[in-house]
């Protein structure tokens, strides 16, 4: 949930009757939101009362005409003993609040639903100031803050990656096209996020740049042993076939191993400086705890080069995959269950 906070200039604005009718044409709209689920301010106090005083009569589940009676049902409904409206009103009767209940969450839509809020505030309430409360808010503009922040770093980096290519292999050309088996993957999962309407958030973005430190990192791999089988054979069919064989199997199982199998334990790096205090056993079990609250895996995974270090905060050997030149890692999990 998250809440609406209208605050207005003087005292006893936000009993009479034409800002609890804008309030009223703000709720109906906020109500026909595809995330709102329930909506609840004074509104729902004031209306149910008015018809309770009126013989419970349905004609009467609306706002009172005058400032008066709303001033009455409110002071009625305070000596009563009533406390509701003490959530949606102060004393001085100069903020009112809305509290929006959702039943999902998608960041996109999230992000349309409170500019349109904040829109609707402005255009009913010029003179009132409308703020937007709760930790939803904060977390959907820091989400959107962080998504568009990857979405710039992407192509940044896709720029950055053509450059440092394009030096490495001494040719611009050379460059430009081992870019393109790094862009296809993004690509095609932005693709298919799009196709099953799979919002773009603070989670879902991070994928790209993942695909992206895969595939330089392989095409990195591939092209430069491809060179070294050509300054070799000196023919181009034959050094690609080659590498296929040796580094392209390599390839092959460790992308086959980090899609399949999930999730994974990212990095895991002490500063020689911090090290023989336990910090790396404290993130694992941070990293462990937090694979586990999700509730969906039944293992946790890892890779690395190391032997007889992770044995012993109770990580499991699973599998030694080669990473090409005869060199091998080493795949650990550790149970979540």
């Amino acid at each position: 949930s998250f809440g609406v906070g209208i605050e207005f200039p003087n005292e006893d604005e936000a009993r009479l009757p034409e800002s609890l009718k804008k309030l009223e044409t703000l709720t109906e709209r906020i109500k026909e939101f595809p995330l709102a689920k329930k909506v609840h301010s004074v509104l729902d106090v004031v209306k149910d009362l008015n018809m309770v005083l009126n013989a419970n009569d349905p004609a009467y589940y609306a706002i009172p005409a005058s400032r008066e009676q709303i001033a009455q049902i409110l002071l009625l409904y305070e000596n009563a003993g009533g406390t509701e409206a003490e959530r949606w009103t102060d004393y001085e009767y100069k903020r009112l609040r809305i509290m929006i209940e959702i039943d999902d969450y998608n960041s996109g839509e999230a992000v349309r639903e409170l500019n349109a809020i904040k829109a609707w505030g402005a255009e009913l309430f010029p003179d009132a100031k409308v703020i937007l409360t709760g930790t939803l808010c904060q977390f959907t503009q820091i989400q959107d803050y962080v998504s568009w922040g990857q979405v710039q770093s992407v192509f940044t980096s896709m720029l950055t990656i053509s450059l440092i290519m394009a030096l490495a292999f001494a040719s611009l050309r050379i460059g430009l096209i081992a870019m393109i088996p790094n862009l296809l993957p993004a690509f095609f999962v932005c693709a298919i996020m799009g196709f099953f309407n799979i919002p773009l958030d603070m989670m879902t973005v991070t994928v790209i740049p993942m695909l992206l430190g895969l595939a330089v990192d392989d095409t990195i791999h591939f092209i430069n042993h491809c060179q070294l089988e050509f300054i070799r054979t000196g023919n181009y069919r034959e050094s690609v076939r080659r590498t296929f064989l040796s580094t392209g199997k390599a390839m092959l199982l460790t992308s086959c191993i980090l899609s399949l199998i999930t999730p994974w334990l990212a990095a895991l790096y002490i500063r020689p400086d911090c090290r023989g205090r336990h910090i790396g056993r404290q993130l694992q079990a941070a990293c462990i705890e937090a694979a586990r609250a999700i509730g969906t895996y039944d293992k946790l995974y890892l890779i690395t080069k190391h032997e007889h270090y992770y044995e012993k905060t109770g990580w499991i050997f699973f599998e030694q995959i080669p990473t090409g030149n005869g060199e091998t890692e080493r795949v650990y999990y550790h149970p979540l269950r």
